[in-house]
């Protein structure tokens, strides 16, 4: 693998122009950090410097916007129950590999929980912010507002003529 500035622009526009990730070699992070360090003891005049630091700026830009593709694609593979980290390099694999198992687990986690009952109601009284059984915040609301609330705080309004059925 080549390793020098214009390749890793031409890596970087392609990856700006290219709405999925582009293939990168497995080593091609570790192979541009080292030259990195070799270049950065030479960096000595502004012409140095300017090399240096112009590198090492297309390969931040260039691993942020793979580590954004990376994140949108663990999110789709993790949905699918997917896990394909072709193309990726070393560092990329273990991220996304990360990312697609919480993502599943999280997923999971929706899929399981409960739905409570909720009960449509209208107000009759203006309702101040209140918390339900579960914890969850609910109002404030206006007299004559839509309700979609949780049973047990939808009984409660209903008992306090707060609010009626619809």
């Amino acid at each position: 693998m080549e390793v020098s500035y214009d390749v890793l622009r031409r890596v970087l526009l392609e990856e700006r122009k290219a709405g999925g990730l582009q293939q990168l070699d497995e080593g091609f992070y570790a192979a541009y950090r080292e030259h990195l360090r070799k270049l950065q003891p030479a960096a000595r005049d502004a012409a140095g410097i300017k090399a240096f630091d112009d590198m090492a700026r297309a390969l931040k830009e260039l691993s942020w916007l793979r580590l954004n593709k990376i994140t949108l694609k663990a999110l789709r593979d993790s949905q699918k129950g997917v896990l394909d980290g072709e193309g990726l390099a070393a560092e990329e694999k273990g991220f996304y590999t990360e990312a697609v198992n919480i993502m599943q687990k999280l997923g999971e986690c929706a899929e399981c929980a409960p739905v409570g009952k909720k009960r449509r109601l209208r107000a009759c009284a203006d309702i101040p912010a209140f918390a339900s059984q579960d914890g969850s915040g609910l109002g404030p609301f206006r007299k004559g507002e839509i309700l979609d609330v949780p049973e047990d705080a939808g009984s409660l309004l209903l008992k306090r003529a707060l609010a009626e059925e619809i």
